[in-house]
Order: C-alpha cells, then structure tokens, then sequence
C-alpha cells in the first residue's frame, strides 16, 4: 500500500489516534482491522517508511518512534487475542499497554517536530517559517497574550511545552537561577483551560483531566526549581522525573482535545509547520 502524501508531522498524530480508538472500541464488542494491527500498513507506519524517512531520518527522535509505534501494534494484535477470548483481566492489562504505548508515540513525533523546527531555526531564516511560533519557542513570550483565551493553538501548545520542559533540565546546571516559571493559571495553555476549555467544554472527559495534569506539571516543575535553588539534587531530580512524565501526559491530551474538537473554532488545528515548508522546497 502507498503512503499517503497528504500525510504530515501534525497529521500523523491524529492518524494515530484512530487506531487507538479503533482498540478501545473493540474492548467494547467491535473489530479490529488487519490495516490497524499492522505497524508497516497502517497510515502511520507507511507515513515512517516513506515522507518521515527521507525528511526526518537523521534526527534522533524518529528511532524510538519507530520503536514504540511498533511494539503498539504488538499490543495490539494481543489486545485482539485478548477480546476474542474473552478474558477482561487481559483485555485490560493490554489496553493499558496500548494507551501507554500511544502516549509514547505522540511525545516521540512532537519531539521529532521539535527537533527539526530546532534545527531549521540554527541553520535557516527561510521565509515561510512561522515567525510568531519560532519567537515564542526560542525568545518568548511563555505566558498567554491575549489571543490565546479564545483559540488554543495545540501545536504551537505541544511544541511550547516541550521545549520548556527541556529548559527545565538546562535548570540543573545554573542550580535553577536562570529560569522563571508562570503559574498554571497564566500560562498559554492554563489561559485557554480555564477561560475556554472547562467552561464550553466539560462534558468533554480530556478536558479534566488535561486541567488536571497541566497543574501537576507546574507543581513538579516549581519543586524542580525549588530543589536546585536549596541544593537538594536528589529531591530535584525525583521532580524532574514526575515533570517529564506529566508533560508527556500534557502533550498527548492536547492530541486527543485536537481530535475530538477538529471542527471546533475554538481548537486549531494545523499541519506540520516543518512540512509545510518542505513542501516549497
């Protein structure tokens, strides 16, 4: 089967996320298709085989993607089995196994996006590249302006985030003296939850729990902080861990929020900003 050229860095996630939605489903009573239990056929896959291949292969983010979009597909031939046979005890344990895997997948493609929008920054002043996205990411501002109430941008959001937290980790060499952290609730991100996102959207169970998790991020960044400033390394580095966990929980809801609200004027959604570059070129 061929790849699809439509097929981007920010598409790729929400390609994904069907087929983790097609698992779930099939916990429910429904099938799994052969295209979906196929890490080389699925759109994903054959998007990695092909377009990732050639314009991303030397980054270092795209091995450990193709790892674990992998071992997802594993699981899920086992989460199969599994419904078939009948046995909730290992329907869950591998529908389990299949969300973390997910979560894995979309942090390693906003980390592959990152990497590259990194590179390009370093070596190119092309045009076309979204200048107010690349201000925020390597110059700021990391707090909301004012249009981030209404409209959550989830790519600029997701990239934000990311590089964020890896300021965090510069943190440990300056023993935390370098960096500043804004609260949950004037943050980008923590602006639209709150004025947008649990207001308009509550029936909506990743909004809660994306509410949820963003301030859990910010609480283990500030101990992060904290610890480094009052030399305490090991509190500093179990922080750190917790950090990075929920950041990848942060990243992967705003993928499911981008999915389930794509027709929402208050999500929006857009192609890869790499990838639309490339396709100048």
């Amino acid at each position: 089967m061929s790849s699809n050229p439509k097929l981007d860095l920010g598409l790729a996630r929400i390609a994904h996320l069907n087929w983790e939605y097609e698992m779930e489903s099939a916990t429910k009573g429904s099938s799994i298709s052969l295209e979906a239990q196929s890490h080389e056929d699925c759109e994903l896959g054959r998007w990695l085989n092909g377009p990732a291949q050639r314009n991303y292969g030397a980054l270092e983010s795209i091995q450990p993607l193709l790892v674990a979009h992998k071992a997802f597909h594993q699981a899920a031939s086992r989460l199969a089995i599994a419904c078939n046979d009948g046995g909730e005890k290992n329907i869950s344990q591998e529908l389990e196994t299949v969300r973390r895997l997910s979560r894995d997948i979309i942090f390693h493609l906003t980390e592959m996006e990152l990497e590259a929008l990194e590179k390009s920054h370093i070596t190119t002043s092309n045009a076309r590249q979204p200048r107010s996205l690349f201000q925020r990411l390597f110059a700021g501002p990391y707090h909301a302006l004012p249009e981030d109430k209404g409209t959550l941008k989830v790519s600029q959001a997701r990239l934000i985030h990311l590089r964020w937290e890896r300021n965090l980790m510069e943190a440990f060499r300056h023993r935390g003296k370098d960096i500043t952290l804004e609260s949950s609730e004037i943050c980008a991100l923590g602006v639209w939850i709150n004025a947008t996102g649990v207001k308009r959207y509550s029936d909506l169970p990743e909004i809660a729990k994306l509410d949820e998790t963003h301030k859990a991020f910010h609480t283990h960044a500030k101990n992060v902080i904290s610890a480094l400033r009052n030399k305490q390394d090991k509190r500093a580095e179990a922080s750190y861990k917790q950090t990075r966990e929920f950041s990848r929980r942060v990243i992967y809801l705003l993928s499911a929020i981008e999915y389930k609200l794509l027709d929402s004027d208050n999500v929006q959604s857009t192609d890869s900003f790499l990838d639309l570059n490339l396709s100048h070129q």
